[in-house]
């Protein structure tokens, strides 16, 4: 017997229907528009990882990870788990932070180099990892954060 995923036909369509709405996400703003009616209600950290098309529409947002009032362990291959099942090219980490604060830890910068790194193994980009604070966020990409080389050759 083989097994392959499947997706619900009428679920998918909706998901098309509402992202071609949103229109693609081109920035961590975007990214951040579409994720607050999801962080806003968390009351300790979580890790989502947003699947975008080769277009920059959303084709799902993955809830992978929860955590604690002000940690949150990220399994890497949780992460990209849903990228990888779903064929996704492109993939926006995103995770908040209760406090309210968006400023990154030492340890969000380690995790956004090693999921950079593990998405290209896998065959998909990390375009930016996003962090959600009190109406406010902060974007790797946009910020100072951002290594301009996140692979080691």
């Amino acid at each position: 017997m083989v097994w392959r995923v499947q997706t619900n036909p009428a679920r998918y369509r909706a998901l098309l229907a509402w992202s071609h709405r949103i229109g693609p996400i081109e920035n961590a703003t975007k990214a951040a528009e579409v994720m607050l009616p999801i962080t806003e209600r968390e009351d300790q950290e979580n890790g989502w990882m947003m699947l975008l098309d080769t277009h920059g529409y959303l084709r799902g947002i993955n809830p992978f990870a929860r955590g604690a009032r002000d940690s949150v362990t990220i399994p890497i291959q949780d992460a990209l788990r849903g990228a990888n099942i779903s064929g996704t090219r492109y993939v926006v980490l995103v995770h908040n932070h209760p406090s309210g604060n968006p400023l990154p830890s030492d340890a969000d910068v380690e995790l956004t180099q090693t999921m950079a790194r593990a998405a290209y193994w896998t065959g998909c980009a990390l375009t930016d990892h996003v962090i959600m604070g009190m109406d406010t966020f902060y974007s790797f990409r946009e910020g100072t954060r951002w290594k301009r080389k996140l692979l080691p050759f």
